[in-house]
């Protein structure tokens, strides 16, 4: 499961799609950490699938989401997968984000939780990664962590349906996307007609 768009029970949104590199990338997000014993780690990610992570033989390319590296071992294991995916998004500056793998390696089953925090100035910066045990903490700043309200009010007059068109945080020269069980369209406010 590729799940890009992430939505709380106060209908605000966070869309970070344009942060989901290709699966088959070359130069996935990565973040480095030191645990509190000295070991060295490197988590390498996507939002997505990621293929870089599948060098061993007999892996599944598909349910890889992070990858991580220590320095006890050269060989890369599971730190993040595709078919568990939760998500808190309580408050509108912050959300975070957990992939839990799907592979036991090393005696645990790793877990990666990404705390995004909303920052207008940065497509994306990884500030950090927290190493507990077999869990990793990785915070960011995105633009793309910014919160959206998705509440869409309509009504229908005859066989039209009308939607008002406001408070969704877009500047009004700006596409804005509506999302209809989950297939996006995009509304270009320029060419819409106004009554």
């Amino acid at each position: 499961m590729n799940q890009s768009i992430f939505t709380n029970e106060d209908y605000y949104s966070f869309d970070i799609s344009n942060l989901v590199l290709p699966y088959d990338t070359s130069k996935p997000y990565r973040v480095s950490a030191v645990d509190s014993v000295g070991l060295g780690y490197v988590n390498y990610f996507n939002f997505g699938e990621l293929r870089f992570c599948n060098s061993q033989p007999n892996r599944r390319a598909d349910v890889y989401q992070s990858c991580i590296i220590g320095n006890v071992s050269a060989s890369n294991t599971q730190s993040g997968g595709l078919d568990t995916i939760k998500y808190d998004v309580k408050d509108r500056n912050v959300f975070k984000i957990n992939y839990k793998a799907s592979e036991l390696a090393y005696g645990c089953i790793r877990n990666t939780w990404y705390i995004l925090k909303c920052n207008r100035n940065y497509p994306m910066l990884i500030q950090r990664m927290d190493v507990n045990a077999c869990d990793y903490t990785v915070y960011i700043e995105s633009k793309y962590a910014c919160a959206y309200n998705t509440l869409l009010s309509y009504y229908i007059v005859g066989n039209r349906l009308f939607l008002p068109i406001t408070g969704f945080g877009s500047e009004p020269s700006n596409p804005i996307k509506i999302y209809f069980n989950n297939t996006p369209i995009v509304l270009d406010l320029k060419t819409l007609p106004v009554f």
